[in-house]
């Protein structure tokens, strides 16, 4: 169990978790996660340049990366598009949901940004190439997408429930939660 990402995780959740009290948007809570998935991608990149091992992995494994994770954000991005018209919300922003990215934004690169730290500072990157952090944030971002998705089917079938909101940023927690228990364990 890695406690620093738990609380991390947590972290984020509860940032989510009032952003969803404050406005009660599916499109803006599935659009906060799309962004998450951005940074985390960034910061995975980072990860990547830094590891000790293999500078000639990095020249091939971080564009290859970059790529091959942006292409899945653009498909990601379209399914939620998608999703939002079938779901008849509004995915129109306005300055207040700009702020509100923005805050979330800036809280995200700095739980991120201290993970990234405390990894650099204890040398776990030292030892690892980038191959191994190419496909890294999948089983995340997979998980946490499947787990969106459910909770958003059941927010329709519910009728547009303000509680199932909070469903879907705590089944997403746990989730995170497991996959990052699992990943650490292995």
């Amino acid at each position: 169990m890695d406690t620093k990402n738990n609380i991390l995780t947590i972290t984020s959740a509860f940032v989510a978790l009032f952003l969803v009290y404050y406005y009660k948007s599916i499109g803006l809570l599935i659009l906060l996660f799309l962004t998450e998935n951005i940074i985390i991608g960034f910061f995975n990149v980072l990860r990547m340049a830094s590891c000790g091992q293999n500078p000639f992995g990095k020249i091939i494994f971080i564009p290859f990366f970059i790529f091959h994770y942006g292409i899945f954000l653009i498909i990601y991005y379209l399914l939620i598009k998608f999703f939002l018209k079938w779901i008849s919300e509004s995915n129109t922003l306005n300055y207040e949901s700009i702020s509100t990215i923005l805050f979330f934004i800036i809280a995200l690169i700095l739980i991120n940004g201290i993970k990234f730290i405390i990894d650099e500072i204890s040398g776990n990157l030292k030892d690892k190439s980038p191959h191994e952090f190419t496909f890294r944030p999948y089983s995340k971002l997979i998980l946490t997408t499947l787990s969106v998705i459910l909770g958003s089917l059941i927010y329709v079938g519910l009728k547009k429930q303000e509680f199932m909101l909070f469903f879907i940023v705590l089944l997403k927690l746990i989730i995170e939660i497991y996959s990052e228990n699992m990943r650490n364990e292995t």
